[in-house]
C-alpha cells in the first residue's frame, strides 16, 4: 500500500478538515441570506477547481491523487447545488441534478486525471532541462 509523503501527510489532512469545516459547518456558506446565489455558485465552482488541484500537486502516487481529487470535486459541486437551491427555493431540481448525483464523478475523474498528466509532464520537461544542462556539449571543434 502506497502512503502520502511524510511530510505531506499534515498538510494533506489540514486541507481536509478546512475544506470540511467550510462545506459544512461555515456559517458564511451554511444559509447565509446575504450570499447572493451567483456568489455562492462561483465560490463553489472556484473550490472545486482549486482543491483537486492541491491534491494532485501534493500527492505522488497518480490513483490516489486522481481519485481523491475526483470524490472531492464532485462533492464540493454537488453541495454547492444544493447551497444554491437552499439560497433560492424557486429553482427546482432539475433532471440535470438528478444526473450530477449519479454520474459527476466520471467529470471528477477526467479532470482529476487531466491534472494528473498535466503534472507529469512539468516534470518530464524539467527532468529533460535538467539532463540537458548537465550533459557535456558535443560541438565539433
Amino acid at each position: 500500500m502506497s502512503k502520502v509523503p511524510r511530510k505531506y501527510s499534515g498538510l494533506l489532512s489540514a486541507v481536509m478538515v478546512v475544506l470540511l469545516y467550510f462545506l459544512t459547518l461555515s456559517p458564511a456558506l451554511r444559509l447565509n441570506r446575504n450570499m447572493t446565489v451567483y456568489q455562492t455558485d462561483q465560490l463553489y465552482f472556484g473550490l472545486s477547481l482549486v482543491v483537486p488541484l492541491i491534491l494532485v500537486a501534493i500527492i505522488r502516487k497518480g490513483w490516489i491523487a486522481i481519485s481523491f481529487g475526483a470524490v472531492f470535486h464532485w462533492l464540493i459541486l454537488d453541495i454547492g447545488a444544493m447551497q444554491v437551491q437552499i439560497l433560492d427555493p424557486e429553482r427546482d431540481a432539475h433532471m440535470g441534478d438528478s444526473l450530477w448525483h449519479a454520474f459527476g464523478w466520471i467529470q471528477g475523474l477526467i479532470f482529476s486525471a487531466f491534472l494528473w498528466m498535466i503534472k507529469q509532464f512539468i516534470l518530464y520537461l524539467k527532468n529533460r532541462l535538467k539532463r540537458n544542462a548537465n550533459a557535456p556539449s558535443e560541438r565539433p571543434s
